[in-house]
């Protein structure tokens, strides 16, 4: 079995350089890396190709108010069991472990128990399908926010431990 992954750019089809394994991972991601990627696997009975996902790369925002809101997230087929891609890295964090200073809204309206503090509990747990009051969701150690019926919308750390701030 041969691998290659390949990208889909403003229309233009390039495959990865060395990206050649059935898994693949991205560093030091620039603006420039925004674009569909899709696997190509080819055996003796000929090619294949994985559907195409999109990646959006995204500037550093700016500071309003000394606060920096970034979004991550990444989706799944939601089928059985969905393990996160990421991995939550401590070192030299400052909220890693933390409890936010403040919540506004309900993030457990998807299902009860959930509670921001597990964004920042440091595990890496996957995230299986349970039945939840509206029907199936997934796990407690995943929180969803939204902007309607009291969910979860703002989460707030407050840094500590600096008069002259933080790089």
């Amino acid at each position: 079995m041969t691998y290659q992954w390949q990208t889909i750019s403003g229309g233009v089809t390039n495959s990865i350089s060395g990206a050649t394994n059935s898994t693949l991972t991205l560093s030091n991601l620039q603006l420039t890396n925004t674009a569909s990627y899709f696997l190509q696997a080819s055996n003796a009975l000929g090619p294949g190709t994985s559907t195409a996902s999109t990646l959006t790369v995204t500037g550093l925002p700016v500071a309003t108010n000394n606060i920096i809101t970034a979004v991550a997230a990444e989706t799944g087929r939601g089928i059985g069991v969905f393990t996160p891609g990421w991995v939550v890295v401590t070192n030299n964090s400052l909220i890693a472990g933390q409890s936010p200073s403040s919540a506004i809204g309900n993030f457990s309206l998807e299902a009860p128990g959930r509670n921001v503090s597990s964004l920042t509990g440091g595990d890496r747990g996957a995230l299986s399908v349970i039945v939840g009051p509206g029907g199936n969701t997934s796990s407690t150690n995943y929180v969803t926010c939204g902007n309607g019926g009291g969910a979860g919308s703002t989460v707030i750390y407050t840094l500590t431990g600096s008069t002259n701030g933080y790089d």
